[in-house]
Formats: structure tokens, C-alpha cells, sequence
């Protein structure tokens, strides 16, 4: 295998499973555990996008924080390697720990609102029920943690042109 492909296998499992999949199951079944008492309520528009906004900035910080020290850990264990001009996005992201987390917060929380807000509305799917509200969100938090473990380790193993 190369390294581009051992990369690319490591950005898939680590995106898709580690990051997106499995904070999807944990979201949905913490939003429906904390609504499981109150089975006839709905969620409208608007509860909706925000709830997943504020969700997916609270989850983009968090994922950021925890990832950035595993991929600086796999890039120092030799599993990955740090790579060049993988991605522009990434030159624009900044090189302070604390700002980046941040920065990738709130880049899933608009990304994950305007996505959140254009599938709502074009699928009609207001007013959502407990049930199908965790559904949903647990899809809408797959993508946010997708999104945010991407950027984080992006910028984890870039190695900056000079």
C-alpha cells in the first residue's frame, strides 16, 4: 500500500466511523433519552437548526480538542505520516490550539445550520416528533463530527509549504 492510500484509509475510518458514525448513535440516543418522557412532543423549524446548532459547535470543540492530540500521537507513532499540500482549506485555519478548536466549531455549527435548515425545508419534514427528532439528529451529528474530524486532522498532519 502507499502512503497516500494508508492515509486516505486512516481519513475514512477515523471520519467516517470514529468521528461521524458513532457520535451520530451517542447524539440520538442522549436526545432521545433526555426527551423519552415527553413522547407526544414536536419540534418545529426552528427548534430544529437550533438544536443542531448548537450542538454541532459544542461537538466541532469537542471533537477538535480530542483529536488533535490522538492524530499528533498516530503521526508520532509512525501510523500515518504528515502530509503536503493536501488541502487549501487547511492554510486557512489557524495555528493556535485553542483559536483552531474554535474556528472548527463554528465552522460545522454553519456548515451543519444551513444543511439542517435546507433539508427541513425542503423535505417538509417540520414539525418532527421525539422518535424521528433523534433520527435526524443523530444524521445531522454523523456529518457535523464527519466535518469537524476532517478539519482537525487536516490540519493535525499538514505540513505547511515554504
Amino acid at each position: 500500500m502507499t502512503k497516500v492510500h494508508n492515509f486516505n484509509k486512516y481519513l475514512l475510518e477515523k471520519c467516517l466511523i470514529g468521528n461521524g458514525i458513532i457520535n451520530g448513535i451517542i447524539n440520538a440516543i442522549v436526545f432521545y433519552a433526555m426527551h423519552k418522557s415527553q413522547p407526544n412532543a414536536t419540534f418545529m423549524t426552528a427548534d430544529i437548526v437550533t438544536d443542531l446548532a448548537a450542538t454541532s459547535l459544542i461537538l466541532g470543540i469537542i471533537l477538535s480538542l480530542i483529536v488533535l492530540p490522538l492524530t499528533a500521537k498516530d503521526v508520532n507513532n509512525g501510523k500515518i505520516t504528515r502530509q503536503e499540500g493536501v488541502n487549501r482549506i487547511v492554510g486557512f485555519l489557524p495555528n493556535n490550539k485553542f483559536l483552531l478548536t474554535l474556528v472548527i466549531g463554528i465552522v460545522t455549527m454553519i456548515i451543519i445550520t444551513v444543511l439542517t435548515w435546507l433539508v427541513v425545508m425542503i423535505f417538509n419534514l417540520s414539525p418532527l416528533t421525539v422518535k424521528t427528532m433523534g433520527i435526524f439528529k443523530g444524521v445531522m451529528c454523523t456529518i457535523a463530527g464527519m466535518i469537524s474530524g476532517y478539519l482537525t486532522i487536516m490540519k493535525a498532519v499538514s505540513v505547511e509549504a515554504k
